[in-house]
């Protein structure tokens, strides 16, 4: 269950989604080391508020479960959602052709049919988890990149202005309208920076 965590190396959290206790008991044995964080449910129902409160970076997810929320409708509802980018691992019996398809056309990131290989599992979701971290840690520091150089910007943008208006002798109302229109040009091409940036590293987060 829950292990340690650490500032530098937070677990990764898995919501395991299954009716059946013998298969959430060897999921539990699959990702017992610490640096996992299991959760657990037994339907849709309890999956999406799950999902919906601790935001994991995996669900492993079966496809057929009791009540109106099978597997399939639950992946193609957190996809199309603000939790799209949880990874979904579906865990099912199902092994035919069309069934995998199925699962693809709702947005799920890996597929495995039952009885599955422990270590490919475990390497499939620590892949997974890896890739979204590296993405939303890159999503940071170019958040922080981008109002270092704003504010950068509008200091040189003041003192732009200042030598503009001693320059010209312009009026304060000059000196101010010149500030302003060279603030909305620099911060409109550095959101124009960011915004290709982020979306470049959006793209590598699972869909």
């Amino acid at each position: 269950m829950p292990g340690l965590t650490t500032a530098k190396n937070p677990p990764t959290k898995i919501l395991i989604v299954d009716d059946n206790p013998d298969i959430r008991h060897l999921l539990r044995l699959t990702f017992s080391d610490e640096k996992y964080q299991l959760f657990e449910a037994i339907n849709g129902n309890e999956c999406l508020a799950i999902a919906s409160r601790q935001k994991p970076d995996v669900i492993l997810l079966d496809i057929m479960m009791p009540g109106h929320l099978d597997g399939l409708s639950v992946c193609d509802y957190l996809k199309a959602s603000e939790l799209k980018n949880i990874s979904i691992v579906l865990l099912t019996a199902k092994n035919q052709k069309q069934d995998v398809l199925e699962g693809f056309d709702v947005g799920a990131d890996a597929y495995f049919s039952k009885p599955f290989s422990p270590s490919a599992l475990i390497d499939c979701v620590d892949k997974l988890a890896k890739t979204q971290k590296l993405a939303h840690k890159g999503l940071g520091l170019l958040r922080q990149k981008f109002l270092r150089g704003a504010l950068l910007g509008t200091l040189l943008c003041v003192f732009s202005a200042a030598a503009v208006g001693v320059y010209t002798a312009s009026t304060l109302m000059g000196i101010l309208s010149y500030f302003l229109l060279s603030v909305s040009v620099v911060t409109l091409l550095m959101y124009w920076s960011y915004r290709q940036e982020s979306r470049s590293l959006k793209a590598t987060l699972p869909e």
